[in-house]
Parts: structure tokens; C-alpha cells; sequence
């Protein structure tokens, strides 16, 4: 599984509540993002709609996850 961060911010949960591990990641970060490869992705650019179309190209699902407009 890959997830796309958008740049400059990623994931708000990697700093929401305690941060337990070394990394830094809270521990919402860690149980919800168990096992994903994780890239950061500027989907608003034309280089960037190219590559998420090379991913979703080759996978089984893609999942959206942004609010309307």
C-alpha cells in the first residue's frame, strides 16, 4: 500500500498526540499507518498527476481521501 502525502505538511496525525517512538511519530500515526510506503506527491503539478497516474496504473484500488473541489 502507498500513501500520497501532499508537500510541506504530510500526514497532521505524525504530530497529533504523544509522540512514543523514536521517530517522533504519535502513536495514531503508527497504528493507522502500519506497513504503508508513504511518498510525497504534489498532485496540483503536471509531473506530479504523472507519477499518481503511473501508480494507479498498476494498482488493484485506489482510495480518495480529499474534500469536494
Amino acid at each position: 500500500m502507498i500513501k500520497i502525502e501532499r508537500p510541506g505538511g504530510g500526514d497532521a496525525f505524525r504530530e497529533f498526540g504523544f509522540a512514543e517512538n523514536a521517530k517522533g511519530y504519535s502513536h495514531n500515526f503508527c497504528a493507522f499507518n502500519r506497513n504503508k510506503l508513504s511518498v510525497t506527491l504534489d498532485v496540483n503539478s503536471p509531473r506530479g498527476q504523472e507519477a499518481f497516474l503511473r501508480m494507479a496504473r498498476q494498482a488493484d484500488v485506489v482510495l480518495e481521501n480529499f474534500r469536494p473541489g
